[in-house]
């Protein structure tokens, strides 16, 4: 398929280019440093405002619930609920909010699901802050496009064909915990479902990745940022 030129299915959003008030925003990072490195850059700005920050995706999911943000920047890879779970929840409680996904991950998995879960753009933390600002000003005038990256994942996930795999909140949840380790069982007590239940979530998701073992499946849920990415034990 073509991809000459590629818009962002953004939302519906009330900016204008000829808005001059600040866009209220929201930071959703569990690095402080960075967190507040941006925080400034952004509030010298005179095209937004930080409103509020927070350290993981149930603070963050909480935040915008109070604030309703016009514009929330979250991290992809955050302990406990990650920056992929909270944007699919985001986007089903908000429709219209500009949801951007930052991650220092830049694989070609992590940003087509990011885009597949409602995000309007993926942003590199590698990005130059004068692109940043850029890419959140054309996003606020409804004039962005698809930088080459993300251009790319869509054109990896067509040859895939995985463009219709998109994992629920729920499924989300049971991947990020069962990589980092933790048993069935205990998966099934957190989240209150039954341990066939979460069998079943895992059986769904090796056929979704094309995978076979429980070791290649956690390769696979770090790759897109899901847990942390520290090695699980080798198998024997």
């Amino acid at each position: 398929l073509p991809y000459d030129v590629v818009h962002i299915p953004e939302p519906e959003s009330q900016f204008s280019p000829t808005v001059k008030r600040p866009c209220r925003l929201i930071i959703v990072d569990d690095h402080p440093l960075f967190t507040t490195v941006l925080k400034d850059v952004l509030n010298q700005s005179e095209d937004f405002t930080v409103i509020g920050v927070a350290r993981g995706g149930q603070e963050g999911l909480e935040l915008c619930i109070q604030t309703k943000p016009e514009m929330v920047l979250l991290d992809v890879m955050m302990p406990g609920m990650s920056g992929l779970e909270m944007l699919a929840r985001l986007r089903q409680l908000d429709k219209q909010a500009l949801l951007v996904a930052i991650s220092g991950l830049n694989t070609k998995e992590a940003i087509h699901m990011a885009l597949s879960m409602g995000a309007c753009a993926f942003v590199s933390k590698s990005t130059s802050i004068e692109e940043l600002l850029r890419t959140l000003q054309s996003l606020r005038t409804g004039a962005a496009r698809l930088s080459q990256q993300e251009a790319e994942a869509l054109r990896w996930a067509v040859r895939e064909q995985r463009a219709n795999k998109t994992i629920l909140p729920e499924d989300m949840k049971v991947l990020s915990l069962f990589a980092q380790g933790i048993t069935v069982k205990e998966i099934a007590d957190k989240m209150g479902r039954t341990g066939s239940a979460i069998y079943k979530s895992l059986r769904k998701n090796k056929r979704r990745f094309e995978v076979t073992s429980d070791w290649d499946l956690r390769l696979a849920v770090m790759r897109l940022g899901l847990a942390e990415c520290r090695e699980p034990n080798t198998p024997s």
